[in-house]
């Protein structure tokens, strides 16, 4: 197992935390299925940039998949030779976690409202977050109402003792869990430590 991941950033989902070509060091060692390991592994918690695996991955195979990621590691992630850009990109889906298993949650303007297991009461996302984070909400015209396709809104749902929930920060695109639905822990495949690329904005995103 690789201690550690690059990655490049090949969208604006996550603006304004992340830009396209912005690159990354993500690291694997991340329990979120609860797999056994004798290794220390870090939990999921609120506010995490996390990598998931794609609903429809595609797959290499193995022989390619290894020369592929050796050619991209010494070329600093700028060529994957048997990847095209759209491929590599589904590849590597970084989004942020804001639901946790046992949660209920709904979506107001936008913004998630979350009721951890046990708990009395809603609060918003970024109350609820152990780090702070920006995000873009799209302004939407007042004649689209709740019950509308992209209306920034969704009524209340509790998260399975296996599910998260995971939102772009540029809250204006949709694919993350508002369109595909919660995922599974197993889909979690690593934790995003910092940005090494630009270096003027080199440090945790």
């Amino acid at each position: 197992m690789n201690l550690f991941a690059m990655i490049e950033i090949h969208t604006s989902v996550l603006e304004p935390t992340l830009s396209e070509r912005d690159r990354i060091i993500a690291t694997p060692l991340y329990n979120g299925s609860n797999k056994n390991t004798i290794i220390p592994l870090i939990s999921p918690k609120r506010g995490d940039l996390a990598v998931i695996s794609p609903a429809y991955p595609h797959e290499l195979p193995l022989p390619l998949a290894v020369l592929d990621s050796a050619v991209a590691f010494l070329s600093l992630q700028r060529y994957h030779p048997f990847l095209s850009s759209d491929v590599q990109a589904e590849k590597s889906l970084v989004r942020r976690i804001v639901g946790l298993p046992g949660d209920a949650i709904y979506l107001d303007k936008g913004v998630l409202h979350i009721r951890p297991a046990n708990a009395a009461h809603f609060l918003t996302e970024f109350e609820l977050a152990e780090r702070d984070y920006e995000v873009i909400i799209q302004n939407l015209p007042k004649t689209w109402t709740n019950d509308l396709p992209f209306s920034g809104s969704f009524t209340e749902i509790t998260l399975s003792d296996s599910e998260y929930f995971v939102m772009n920060d540029n809250r204006s695109l949709y694919a993350d869990s508002r369109i595909w639905g919660p995922i599974s822990a197993d889909r979690i495949q690593s934790k995003v430590l910092f940005r090494y690329w630009p270096f003027d904005r080199f440090g945790q995103p």
